[in-house]
């Protein structure tokens, strides 16, 4: 599950311990409950939780060197205000297991005790999930999960293609010679050609991205846009003009070749 900002629970508040603690709890004197309950909202608030939003502001279009920089926004983050709140949060919980120890004592101070209790368990809960591991292991999973789709794509690219073209020569020794529209139909040319042409086809754009892919992106730019008619038409020539089908069965084989390359 990707990163979503955290809500700052109502039992955290200084203003709900004012309320919550009674004014036998406040006769009895000072616990340091609220003051490091302000000290803690304010810790909450200083975080730019936004930076750990990955997911949801992943660049677009998408890049690896701006994702990168969002990792190394979101690490600043969670060693910089993030481990302020992580200390707030912990001074805060200890503060209130000490004072639930005390108030607990009076019985008329006792439920006060268990409002402590409340905070003790709320803001370690907070520490814990502010730490280093909580919040690494989110920022991890979330920069995967931004380049999920476009990983699935490069990984395609490097494995699929030999197979790909495979599938396309053995379709084109298939066809008649000279081809004919029910021939190329039946050996599926156009399919063959458009599984190829899109693994091709998005060399360019993850170069782009900044994937090195160990391939020319211009040559597979120019491969695409060669390729292009015959993984867009399901007879790319006229059936009765035996010489327009020869060349698309000559074209077709050379861009075979042509992608043995890559």
């Amino acid at each position: 599950m990707a990163f979503t900002c955290p809500v700052y629970p109502a039992v955290l508040t200084k203003s709900n311990w004012d309320r919550s603690k009674g004014v036998v709890a406040k006769m009895a004197g000072a616990t340091g409950v609220g003051e490091a309950l302000g000290k803690l909202e304010s810790a909450f608030k200083a975080v730019d939780w936004k930076k750990f939003e990955i997911v949801a502001n992943k660049p677009s279009p998408f890049s690896l060197i701006k994702l990168e920089a969002q990792k190394k926004a979101a690490l600043a983050e969670m060693n910089g205000a993030a481990a302020k709140l992580r200390l707030a949060a912990f001074a805060a919980r200890d503060v209130a297991k000490k004072a639930a120890g005390d108030l607990k004592k009076n019985p008329l101070t006792k439920s006060a005790g268990g409002v402590c209790d409340q905070i003790e368990k709320a803001a370690d809960f907070m520490g814990v999930g502010a730490n280093a591991n909580s919040l690494g292991g989110y920022i991890e999973k979330d920069v995967a999960e931004s380049r999920k789709a476009f990983d699935f794509t490069a990984n395609a690219i490097q494995t699929k293609i030999p197979s790909s073209v495979a599938a396309l020569n053995k379709a084109i020794k298939g066809v008649d010679d000279p081809p004919t529209a029910k021939g190329w139909q039946g050996q599926q040319m156009m399919t063959k050609c458009r599984d190829l042409n899109q693994l091709i086809g998005n060399i360019p754009k993850l170069t782009e991205m900044g994937y090195d892919l160990k391939m020319d992106a211009g040559k597979a730019k120019k491969f695409f846009d060669d390729m292009r008619v015959f993984a867009s038409k399901d007879v790319p020539f006229d059936a009765k003009d035996a010489t327009a089908a020869k060349k698309a069965l000559a074209a077709v084989t050379e861009l075979a070749k042509r992608a043995a390359v890559f």
